[in-house]
Formats: structure tokens, C-alpha cells, sequence
């Protein structure tokens, strides 16, 4: 029979284990990962240690669905400073930046926190951004970072004359994006040398006349998938593409037909009509 001494050391050392203060620096940021951000945000009170736990994040998904209130409005813009522009969030990188915005308190007057944000995250290195904004306009520069591998626009406004670099970007997914100048759309494509996935849905182009043989350089060269209304992108930015869903076919009156006519898709695999 075990002695009591040895029981009651037994207990002492499996008490001790289990105490999360216990674990490595990494492996409590991948639990704090899995926490919604303001969870994770409170236990930087908890101690020293777990201080800048919270702001070596790399992954931040901030969603204002509980704004109700102006105040509410007030504390959630302060909350996102804090996490975003701090000076202990400058000193890590950022891989994913997701932000949702829906709130009815927003004001044009405030959108420059959004500029704000967001270049913040590119300045921490940002890979994979996702934005979902009610109608803002956003900097010029929104398409300039050269760390982005991932970008998804949502109910956003670019304005005209953008400026685009983009020089890794793979994956590109438009949805209700209004473009003040049509132009700036294929901009966006040419000035996205790696893309391989685009998804566009709803996107709106205004003002100018894209004439596409002005592009010297293939579009795309990379695509391998695209999805997309009819119209909304030319053929011959996608002549490489792989596999190919256009999600929805208009009349071939339509004025922008020509963007189509006598272009052959060479590498084409699979299409959805």
C-alpha cells in the first residue's frame, strides 16, 4: 500500500501542472487566439506575464455588432486604438487583420479612424485583411502594401485615382465594392502580378471607359480561379484561368459587351455558366 507521504506529493505535483501560469508563453497565446478579442483583451490585467501575451496576437477579429450606443460607439473606437496603434502592438507583426463595421453610429466625419487602422495593421505586416464597412471611403492607398497576401472588400467605396502595389497577392474577393473610376478597377488587376484566386460579386464601376488593349501586359497571368457576375470582368484579364464560374448571364446587348467579343480563354479546365 502507498504511503500517505507519497500520495500527498503525488497530488502537490499534479496541482502544480495543471496551474495555467505553468504553460509556455507560445502555447497561452494559442489559447488566447481562440478567445473573441475582448476576452483576450481583459487577461493583459491579469499580470506582468500576461501583458504582452495579449499583444503578441496574430490574428485580431474585431466586429462592433454590440455598438448600440454613442458611448458604446466611443469605447469601441478607443478599444481598437489600443489593440491596433499601441506602442506594444507596433513591435509584432500582425497576420490576419479582419474587421467588421455595421454600426448606425458611424459618421463620415469619423471614417479616418478606418484609414487609421488600417494602415496600422499594414505597418505591422499584415497578410490576410478583411474589411466590411456600410458604405465608407477609404484612403487612396488602400491598395498599397507589400506584405498582403489575402484581400477581401466588403460594402466598401474606392476612391479615384488609387494607387495599387500589390505585389503578393494571391486571393482578391470583391463584394458590393464601389470603384469612383472604373479605371481604378483595372489598375487593381494589373497591379496584381500573382493573383490566382478573384471573386467578385455586385461590384460597382462609375465614371471612365476602360479600354482594356491599354494594358500592355497580360492581366493575371497566374488566375486559377475566378467567379464572377458577367461584365463585371473582362476576359482577357482571366485568359489564363483554370477554373471559371460567371455567376450570372445578361442579354449580349448589354453596353459593355465588347470588354468579351472574339476573346478565347485558352486554359480553360472547368467553366460554370
Amino acid at each position: 500500500m502507498m504511503q500517505p507521504s507519497v500520495i500527498n506529493k503525488r497530488v502537490k505535483h499534479t496541482t502544480k501542472s495543471r496551474s495555467i501560469n505553468d504553460l509556455a508563453n507560445d502555447l497561452l497565446i494559442h489559447i488566447l487566439s481562440f478567445l473573441p478579442i475582448k476576452y483576450a483583451f481583459r487577461t493583459s490585467v491579469l499580470s506582468k506575464r500576461w501583458f504582452p501575451l495579449f499583444y503578441s496576437l496574430a490574428v485580431i477579429r474585431i466586429c462592433d455588432n454590440k455598438v448600440y450606443t454613442k458611448k458604446a460607439w466611443v469605447h469601441f473606437r478607443r478599444f481598437v486604438n489600443t489593440v491596433l496603434i499601441s506602442k506594444h502592438a507596433q513591435e509584432q507583426t500582425l497576420k490576419k487583420f479582419h474587421l467588421v463595421c455595421q454600426s448606425k453610429n458611424w459618421r463620415a466625419n469619423s471614417f479616418r479612424c478606418f484609414d487609421t487602422w488600417v494602415k496600422a495593421a499594414k505597418r505591422r505586416g499584415v497578410e490576410d485583411l478583411y474589411l466590411c464597412m456600410v458604405e465608407v471611403t477609404l484612403s487612396p492607398t488602400i491598395f498599397v502594401c507589400e506584405t498582403l497576401v489575402v484581400l477581401k472588400l466588403d460594402r466598401i467605396i474606392v476612391p479615384s485615382r488609387c494607387s495599387v502595389d500589390l505585389p503578393l497577392l494571391k486571393t482578391l474577393d470583391l463584394c458590393c465594392v464601389c470603384f469612383r473610376n472604373r479605371d481604378d478597377f483595372m489598375k487593381l488587376l494589373s497591379g496584381s502580378p500573382k493573383l490566382e484566386d478573384l471573386k467578385t460579386l455586385y461590384i460597382q464601376l462609375n465614371i471612365g471607359v476602360t479600354v482594356i488593349e491599354n494594358f500592355e501586359k497580360p492581366l493575371l497571368s497566374n488566375l486559377i480561379k475566378a467567379n464572377f457576375r458577367l461584365f463585371e470582368v473582362p476576359f482577357r484579364a482571366v485568359y489564363n484561368v483554370q477554373f471559371l464560374n460567371v455567376l450570372e448571364v445578361l442579354y449580349m446587348k448589354h453596353p459593355f459587351f465588347f470588354w468579351y467579343h472574339h476573346y478565347y480563354v485558352c486554359c480553360l479546365i472547368f467553366v460554370c455558366l
